[in-house]
């Protein structure tokens, strides 16, 4: 998995130029559904993706509109971010984004962009010192954001994973020691969210993945012992997730709709990333056919829709949008 992708699946897995080209997309039918309709997969290919494993298209978010928003990483292994209405996709490149400071060149460097609410599109990029801020695109215009108490060093920063549909952003920052928190940005102010029960060490603390319509929030933290626990948050209360098929510590909600459908992603006891859905009380793996090499749900809107990406058999990484 591309380093960039993992900054979400567990952040642990003057505007540029934008050219706008044609989206491609193949429609793969599944099973019919219980109210008759027909589930099927459609794989969403970024114009200018690379196509060496590693590379490739990673879906990020689907907006109640329909609009889709991601990222891909290229041939010169660099992620671009991108979003799609229709069959039109539109290219993301924060000014502010660096590269060449990796090796090899590139790799998990660029524009990533996470979520859209159908008007703003939100995500994070490295800057020239190797650590993340978080940016808003809005109206052709690119904005930078920093929580205040983000480190600005090497793998610190602030990272904004998703925008509700008020325009609330929700995200990840790591502070000057490594720790990780929650934060809410409501028009420039910012609020941390911490789990009680994470860990105060580097490498532990909670990160904040999606915010829904409603205000659920969906994240995770890691405790003390270096274990990661996935969770929603609404009214006071959280509730924590363990798919059964799951290894310990090894379930990772990403984005819940206003239904309560939770959707995310786990690695099973061979070791496979697979993507679920938890409803009504119960478990379902939502895993591409294509995807040989594993799939993540990474988002669903308030119709039910979602979007993810796998990988496949060659190594490399496709968006797509499921209907169940």
């Amino acid at each position: 998995m591309p380093a960039s992708s993992q900054r979400r699946a567990i952040a642990i897995h003057s505007a540029a130029a934008l050219a706008v080209v044609a989206m491609a997309t193949v429609a793969t039918p599944l099973s019919a559904g219980a109210n008759g309709t027909m589930r099927s997969f459609t794989t969403v290919d970024a114009r200018g993706a690379g196509t060496s494993p590693g590379q490739g298209s990673i879906l990020q978010g689907i907006a109640n509109d329909g609009a889709l928003v991601g990222f891909y990483e290229n041939a010169d292994n660099l992620d671009i971010g991108y979003v799609v209405r229709g069959s039109i996709q539109r290219s993301l490149v924060d000014p502010g984004a660096d590269t060449g400071f990796i090796t090899p060149p590139n790799a998990g460097q660029g524009t990533n962009s996470y979520s859209t609410n159908g008007s703003t599109v939100v995500g994070d990029f490295v800057g020239p010192s190797g650590g993340f801020q978080g940016f808003a695109f809005r109206a052709g215009t690119y904005s930078t954001f920093e929580a205040p108490d983000a480190g600005t060093g090497a793998d610190q920063g602030t990272m904004a994973f998703s925008i509700d549909s008020e325009g609330v952003i929700a995200g990840t920052f790591i502070d000057a020691d490594g720790v990780q928190h929650g934060f809410i940005e409501d028009r420039g102010r910012f609020a941390s969210f911490n789990d009680p029960s994470a860990g105060s060490g580097a490498g532990q603390g909670t990160g904040l993945t999606a915010i829904s319509s409603d205000g659920t929030l969906t994240g995770y933290f890691v405790d003390a012992s270096g274990t990661t626990h996935g969770f929603t948050y609404q009214a006071g209360g959280f509730t924590t997730y363990n798919d059964p098929a799951a290894l310990p510590g090894e379930t990772f909600p990403l984005a819940t709709n206003n239904r309560g459908t939770v959707v995310g992603d786990y690695v099973d006891k061979s070791g496979t990333l697979n993507g679920f859905v938890f409803e009504h009380g119960r478990y379902s793996t939502v895993d591409d056919p294509e995807g040989a090499g594993g799939s993540s749900v990474a988002d669903v809107n308030d119709s039910g829709v979602m979007a993810g990406y796998y990988v496949d058999a060659g190594g490399t990484y496709q968006g797509f949008v499921y209907h169940p």
